[in-house]
């Protein structure tokens, strides 16, 4: 019924033909988004190989390498109509990117090494006197989700010694090692 004139909505008869045509037409509209999303998804693995390798990440990039092409194939195979295709890529897509957005490395792609120890630097900015190999280990487990060992901590403070150059690290044995800033004296 028509709400601003009371009357019934006419429709217009349309033959099968018609109908076909315009299935056909949605069709294709649909394999259009779909091409534009998969280069879109491309796009967002592309990215993510820059990502720090964690568990989560490397299951995200896998199924953002492997999927399009697994679902290109079935539509290509009619297993799939390309709505249902366009909507599982995007679907997809959109957890990726809300993962890379939500990654603490999201802002800007550094080296994972160059990302380490800018939060090293961060933490003796804001108050921390000095960290030992055990407490890098520890807290960048923790930033990143995964565990770090010994050789990327120790890496990682004397990346952070080079970028800052009132840090200094000192080796204290084969397995220890310390960081920390000097202080001014008139500060």
């Amino acid at each position: 019924m028509d709400l601003k004139h009371g009357d019934p909505v006419k429709r217009p008869a349309s033959s099968g033909l018609e109908l076909e045509l315009k299935v056909e037409q949605y069709a294709d509209a649909f394999i259009e988004l779909y091409e534009t999303e998969e280069d879109h998804a491309s796009e967002v693995y592309g990215y993510f190989k820059q990502l720090p390798a964690t568990p989560q990440t490397k299951e995200l990039a896998g199924r953002l390498r492997i999927f399009p092409g697994r679902l290109r194939n079935a539509r290509i195979r009619k297993q799939i109509d390309p709505f249902q295709a366009y909507r599982e890529l995007r679907e997809l897509s959109s957890e990726a990117l809300r993962f890379i957005w939500q990654h603490p490395r999201a802002a800007e792609p550094l080296k994972v090494e160059v990302f380490r120890a800018q939060i090293l630097l961060e933490s003796l900015k804001n108050g921390v006197k000095s960290l030992d190999t055990q407490e890098v280990i520890k807290s960048l487990t923790m930033v990143e989700s995964h565990g770090i060992d010994r050789k990327q901590a120790l890496r990682a403070m004397r990346r952070a010694a080079s970028l800052e150059p009132q840090a200094r690290f000192e080796q204290k044995a084969r397995r220890k090692a310390i960081l920390y800033i000097i202080k001014e004296v008139g500060a």
